[in-house]
């Protein structure tokens, strides 16, 4: 659903203000049952992990509206000019963007809360131990997981390792590499997220380009590879 900026901003604020509401509520309940009944914790806190999905994705709605209502339009007039930037990305610069994109997933930080609220209410109220020792291995071998599928996708793909001259027009992305060329349109890419050091282009919901903001010439080139994403949206 093509939503303009303003829908965005009042269904997102609308999202953000009833389950932002319901999350102080349930807050005030948590700290009386610390008090009072220590066993209904655990239920409090798994309704405010739940409550946290429709509250961050309002966040995400409102946080889009306000961006796109701020960001010139596709058919306004600017620098038409291709953007030309080589670029080459590490292991460990690629490792550190797998464990950025997994641990803001929301689901990967609701079986965290899952699994902290098993912990914590073991200590609380005692039970099997194997519950939260369960927990506790899981939770530690995600993240070994997570360095280890990043080297295997990494080894696996030529094109994260090459050397990649990428052209950027507001029709299309050119990409050349040592053993790889290949050209796609803007509309035709899944979805762009930007971070504070990459500009991620996802081709489908798993697979990204990675690009380093430091391969960039200038600031005024990411402001026109930000205008060029409007085409995503």
């Amino acid at each position: 659903m093509n939503l303009t900026p303003t829908a965005r901003k009042v269904i997102g604020l609308s999202v953000i203000i009833l389950f932002g509401l319901l999350q102080v509520a349930f807050l005030a309940t948590l700290i009386y049952n610390l008090f009072t009944d220590p066993t209904q914790v655990f239920s409090s806190v798994f309704v405010m992990a739940l409550c946290a999905f429709p509250l961050w994705w309002g966040f995400k709605t409102w946080k889009s509206g306000v961006k796109q209502a701020s960001t010139p339009q596709p058919n306004a007039v600017y620098d038409a000019a291709p953007i030309v930037i080589e670029t080459k990305v590490t292991l460990a610069e690629y490792r550190k963007v797998v464990f950025m994109m997994t641990y803001t997933m929301p689901v990967i930080i609701f079986v965290y809360l899952i699994g902290l609220m098993f912990i914590v209410s073991y200590f609380i109220n005692g039970g099997s131990f194997y519950i939260p020792l369960f927990a506790i291995l899981f939770l530690s071998y995600l993240p070994i997981g997570v360095h280890r599928a990043a080297k295997r996708a990494y080894n696996s793909s030529k094109t994260l390792h090459e050397r990649i001259t990428y052209t950027f027009t507001p029709e299309i992305i050119a990409a050349k590499g040592e053993t790889s060329d290949f050209t796609i349109k803007w509309q035709s890419l899944h979805k762009t997220k930007e971070t504070k050091d990459w500009f991620l282009l996802y081709t489908n919901m798993q697979s990204a380009m990675v690009i380093p903001k430091k391969a960039f010439n200038s600031t005024a080139d990411m402001e026109r590879l930000r205008m060029m994403t409007l085409a995503v949206r």
